[in-house]
């Protein structure tokens, strides 16, 4: 597989002479005012459940361990039983943690070209070597978490699903943006409690989860400079 990069010839001219690119974020796309690239759902995610029949939770335990998707939404477990009546539903709005991203697309398309008002394009020929530079390059800089960086395409499902999806919202976007087939690199940034570094909880497919009350967060897009990344991509 090829990924491709719509830019200006003078950025395009940095990533494949110099190596030089932006890293972007899930908030930095959120507020943009390119209408082409902004998506202000990115990396938002509404979850919903309907229960078929009866429930009755009878302690905090049975809340956490069958009704913990209900964390965040208009229910929570205090005292007493909690008796779910059939047909109720529940929804839970979940705001993703903000994160690094770089944004291609799987597809060259003369499209996607006059949409997002690029000159050129730029073709990345060596996938797993180009996420692992950029990779290496943020974790030098104390950025991000090594080991946890990720690639995918994008899923054009919307933003509202049922609890039971298991793929987080930073890999959903909205159907009308699916001809952009959009492959994403993504990079986790450095999450903090009480200034204090958090570790984060890696399951056996290298899925990371992390606390939701951490410190506030403020991360924004940067230049990297790294050279071997010409060795990565070609002008189109």
């Amino acid at each position: 597989m090829k990924l491709y990069k719509y830019l200006r010839k003078d950025y395009a001219d940095l990533m494949v002479n110099k190596g030089i690119i932006q890293i972007g974020t899930l908030s930095y796309y959120r507020n943009l005012e390119d209408i082409a690239r902004a998506d202000l759902n990115e990396g938002k995610l509404e979850k919903s459940t309907t229960f078929r029949d009866a429930k009755t939770i009878n302690n905090k335990v049975e809340f956490d361990d069958q009704l913990r998707f209900l964390h965040g939404s208009n229910i929570n477990y205090t005292s007493g039983k909690i008796q779910i009546l059939p047909g109720t539903t529940f929804s839970v709005s979940e705001n993703i943690l903000d994160s690094y991203i770089f944004c291609t697309s799987i597809k060259f398309s003369e499209n996607l070209m006059e949409k997002f008002g690029a000159e050129v394009c730029v073709e990345i020929f060596n996938i797993q070597l180009f996420l692992d530079i950029i990779s290496d390059e943020l974790v030098k800089q104390n950025k991000i978490y090594p080991k946890l960086a990720s690639g995918r395409k994008i899923e054009y499902l919307g933003h509202e699903h049922s609890h039971e999806m298991d793929l987080s919202g930073n890999w959903l976007k909205d159907k009308i943006y699916k001809e952009e087939d959009e492959f994403r690199f993504d990079f986790i940034p450095i999450y903090k409690k009480n200034g204090k570094k958090i570790q984060p909880i890696v399951d056996e497919n290298n899925n990371a989860t992390f606390p939701t009350d951490i410190d506030p967060l403020n991360i924004e897009p940067f230049i990297i400079t790294r050279n071997e990344l010409t060795k990565c991509c070609r002008l189109l």
